[in-house]
């Protein structure tokens, strides 16, 4: 067996905070937001102040000047495809000040990606879906005061990241 490469090497980390869940028709506002304006800017950030990371993670100069500095995910050959990712999920949203900022988005390999969906947020999606006799429409509080849930969203860093600086992801 090989030694892995170290230029791939990815580290995460996390913590369990407390989340609530916003009303849908928020949620629907804010993914509004984010697909029509701050996915764009997020990949733009990127490209201008991670540059060294993206390259680590296997993206050409080419793809990082064409696309990521035009706000657009490069077109993927093969499975090596990713994805701008809400650290905490939308519908999870009501304790963040601002839940499309850039400190709530990572940018996530799509297996990674895929995998915190289906075992975190997909999860605690149908659990409040079925607590909607209770709480009301998708588990959100009929009175508007949403229950304080605990979620542990994970952090990505490139092999060169320092964990304290979270300017460095």
């Amino acid at each position: 067996m090989s030694e892995p490469d170290e230029r791939k090497l990815t580290y995460f980390s996390y913590k369990i905070v407390e989340v609530k869940r916003i009303d849908p028709e928020e949620r629907e506002r804010l993914w509004e937001k984010f697909k029509n304006e701050v996915h764009g800017k997020f990949l733009k950030y990127l490209a201008e102040n991670k540059r060294e990371s993206l390259l680590q993670w296997g993206f050409t100069e080419k793809q990082i000047e064409e696309d990521f500095l035009n706000g657009k995910l490069p077109r993927f050959q093969d499975d090596n495809r990713w994805s701008v990712d809400h650290r905490i999920p939308l519908f999870l949203s009501a304790n963040l000040e601002d839940p499309n900022s850039f400190d709530n988005l990572d940018f996530l390999p799509n297996p990674l990606h895929d995998l915190k969906t289906k075992l975190i947020d997909s999860k605690i999606d149908r659990v409040l879906n079925k607590l909607a006799g209770k709480y009301g429409y998708y588990g959100f509080p009929k009175n508007g005061k949403a229950v304080a849930l605990a979620h542990s969203p994970f952090l990505h860093y490139s092999r060169t990241a320092n964990l304290e600086d979270k300017d460095n992801r």
